[in-house]
């Protein structure tokens, strides 16, 4: 019994001092590092092979393709990396992190800790306790964790010596596909559970190296520790953007497509690793053979995914679809009806209706609501479906057609210059600070009252017949006279000293949008009714 508890406690004690050593050396790099990690990934992700090599070579760096992935993940959710290119972020980290196993194999099992590992841990904290500098600092802590690390896997390796003379486990066979899955399963765990690849990897090199299991069980295991980093990524997108989700899945995508490979083709990867290490010179030693292992099968989940990747980010695109991309896709266009003149000018005039409805809704919201409520995302949503109605309209005009249809299209580019006129103009009142309650009561009452002419304006949406346009210019031009009554009141308040000068200014300001936006909203369902030959005759645009 005390034989076994000390085997335990060492064990455990070695798992805690590898995955603090760990944490200490990321965080360290990191730190030290500054801004480097986001300059590398939002400058080196230009071409898939620089997102590659950025993936492979951070994660190399900081031994921690968990960190890199959510980094990632963090600066998509901010919309600072686009999609695709992360992806091969992604699929560069998976490669880098076998440099974890490498590590572990060719210095870990060699070095005497008392050599290495115990300085380390003494430099490491004198920088860290008492350095003033932040980078040093960080560098301290980074060599200290590194000095950890390996006193954590000594320790392991002797724990494991002992396992192997106490448990008995040669039940577990290498010719059994369905002990080999378990362990697979047992490789997933294990890495869910440390929330870390690189402490599960040392955990199973380590047994491998003692003789405590085969080298084919061993890498089954290395299989589930790579398919249970993802835990990680599918952790942080809980709540992200559809663009993060779409990216985790990736990675869920990637790391099981790179897993049946090396499952099914477990034999011939283990053949080649005996060729690559006798051609490479390499030390015979399972923890090496396992190290090349897990670096050739995500090889080859790379290069399988090379002709996949484009299929899967279209798909991926399609999946995860947040309410505002769902109103930001066009309901009515598609590529076969562009394909037809006629029936392209009909969706296009439902598709432009349901734009001037929304573009109405959002006006109505805007100026409703108090500054810290005013959100940008519905203002994106416009602008993205204006984009791919303006998309739509190009593809129409370089097919042959008439006259007649040719003019609709140039009014239909009409409506998106309104729109996007409009989405400009709240754009610049989403940064307008203005409290309406912190006017003067007068300047408050008529505010509401051009807020209410708004609101009947914009309720009209895209559904106006041709005897409402009169009725539509008249509550204009009372909406126009209001604003004038609006701005003598404001004016005389400022006179009087009711309100600050500088308030003044900006509400000044605040109004101007509230018209220009009004009119431009306007002008595009006078617009949208020319389309359908409405309006034509009463030439109402150049009353407003």
């Amino acid at each position: 019994m005390d034989i076994s508890w000390t085997l335990i406690s060492s064990l455990v004690g070695g798992l805690g001092l590898f995955l603090l050593g760990m944490g200490m050396m990321t965080d360290g790099l990191k730190l030290a590092g500054g801004y480097a990690l986001q300059d590398v990934l939002v400058t080196g992700t230009k071409t898939r092979k620089r997102a590659f090599a950025s993936g492979f070579g951070i994660t190399a760096l900081v031994q921690s393709s968990s960190a890199v992935a959510v980094a990632v993940i963090g600066f998509v959710n901010a919309g600072l990396l686009g999609l695709s290119h992360s992806i091969w972020v992604l699929f560069g980290s998976n490669v880098g992190t076998t440099m974890t196993a490498w590590i572990v194999a060719i210095i870990g099992f060699k070095v005497k800790v008392d050599i290495v590992a115990l300085p380390a841990i003494g430099i490491g904290a004198l920088f860290y306790l008492f350095s003033a500098s932040i980078r040093v600092k960080s560098l301290g802590g980074a060599l200290a964790g590194f000095g950890l690390l390996f006193l954590g896997l000594q320790l392991m390796q002797q724990a494991f010596s002992g396992v192997e003379q106490l448990i008995d486990f040669s039940w577990i066979q290498a010719e059994s596909l369905g002990q080999l899955f378990l362990m697979v399963v047992i490789g997933i765990l294990l890495t869910a559970s440390m929330q870390s690849s690189s402490a599960a990897l040392a955990v199973v090199l380590t047994a491998v190296s003692t003789g405590m299991l085969p080298i084919t069980v061993g890498a089954a295991a290395v299989i589930g520790a790579n398919i249970g980093t993802t835990v990680t990524a599918l952790l942080a997108v809980l709540k992200a953007s559809s663009n993060a989700r779409r990216l985790a899945a990736a990675h869920v995508v990637f790391n099981l497509i790179a897993a049946c490979i090396a499952f099914a083709m477990m034999g011939s990867i283990l053949d080649m690793v005996d060729w690559l290490r006798q051609a490479l010179q390499l030390e015979e030693a399972p923890a090496v053979s396992l190290a090349l292992f897990h670096t050739i099968f995500n090889l080859l989940g790379v290069a399988a995914m090379i002709p996949l990747t484009d299929r899967l980010t279209r798909y991926l695109k399609s999946c995860f679809l947040s309410q505002e991309e769902q109103i930001s896709r066009p309901r009515y266009l598609d590529k076969v009806t562009a394909q037809v003149p006629d029936m392209a000018v009909k969706a296009l005039e439902q598709e432009q209706k349901r734009l001037v409805r929304k573009l109405g809704e959002l006006l109505r919201a805007t100026i409703a609501s108090a500054p810290g409520d005013r959100t940008p995302e519905s203002r994106f949503v416009v602008s993205s479906l204006i984009s791919t109605i303006n998309d739509f309209i190009a593809d129409c005009s370089r097919r042959e057609m008439a006259a007649n249809v040719a003019q609709l299209l140039q009014k239909s580019l009409r409506v998106n210059t309104r729109g996007v006129a409009v989405v400009e103009c709240l754009r610049e009142l989403h940064s307008n600070e203005v409290t309406i309650s912190e006017l003067p009561d007068g300047v408050v009452s008529a505010v509401v009252k051009l807020r209410s002419f708004v609101e009947q304006l914009t309720n009209r949406g895209g559904e106006l017949e041709k005897q409402d346009v009169k009725e539509l210019i008249t509550l204009l031009h009372e909406f126009e006279t209001q604003y004038d009554d609006t701005q003598a009141l404001l004016i005389e308040a400022g006179r009087r000293g009711e309100i600050e000068m500088r308030k003044m200014e900006d509400t000044t300001l605040y109004l101007s949008l509230m018209r220009r936006a009004t009119r431009q909203y306007t002008k595009a369902l006078v617009s949208l009714m020319h389309m359908d030959g409405h309006g034509e005759d009463l030439h109402v645009e150049s009353t407003i």
